[in-house]
């Protein structure tokens, strides 16, 4: 038991020298993978790092589900939450992007779900939500999004804004390559009727 502890502690000592030296590097950047084996071992300063990296992607991707740049913020935070609690789960069958997007999908549906709960909405979700922070510049595909169901929204982002492939969507979604590409195939049909409204 005592040599586990001791071997434990030397593990944790190697990943904090090596994130605090990476860290100290400003021209060495440290893998998200280095930086979710940190925070499996509490090292708060690993999960900054990785919410500074994550921050603005995240930010952009649950905002286009919810609609709601106040609401993204906290699925956000709940996000790193669960990164926090379940780093040491993380087993590298996908790239750490791939499982962070796919927590970040997870809980953004989540909260869209309790939103149509919480609210006595129409038949239709997206009249009642508002969507804010754009600019003027971006009102026709804010519009055009804003008629897309969450998924599809989620499925276009990470295909046409993150560069995801199917297989990584898949994963994130918890569904088949099928699934993505005929739900992108829907999105890309419902977007092109309503791009002629527009015009």
């Amino acid at each position: 038991m005592l040599n586990f502890e001791i071997k434990r502690l030397q593990e944790l000592n190697k990943i904090k020298s090596a994130l605090q030296n990476a860290l100290d590097q400003p021209n060495k950047e440290v893998s998200d993978q280095e930086l979710l084996k940190a925070i499996e071992k509490s090292d708060q300063k690993a999960l900054e790092a990785l919410y500074e990296r994550y921050f603005p992607r995240l930010s952009r991707f649950i905002t286009r589900i919810t609609q709601d740049s106040h609401e993204s913020l906290d699925v956000i935070n709940e996000v790193f939450i669960v990164v926090w609690n379940k780093a040491g789960v993380f087993r590298g069958e996908s790239s750490p992007s791939t499982w962070i997007m796919g927590i970040a999908y997870n809980l953004a549906m989540t909260a869209v779900r309790k939103r149509r709960q919480w609210l006595s909405f129409s038949d239709d979700l997206d009249d009642a939500v508002s969507v804010e922070g754009y600019s003027s510049d971006l009102d026709d595909i804010s519009k055009l999004l804003h008629k897309l169901t969450p998924e599809q929204r989620a499925i276009m982002e990470l295909t046409y804004v993150f560069g995801y492939s199917y297989s990584e969507i898949a994963l994130m979604l918890d569904c088949s390559e099928g699934n993505v590409k005929h739900s992108l195939y829907d999105a890309r049909k419902k977007s092109k009727k309503i791009m002629e409204v527009f015009r």
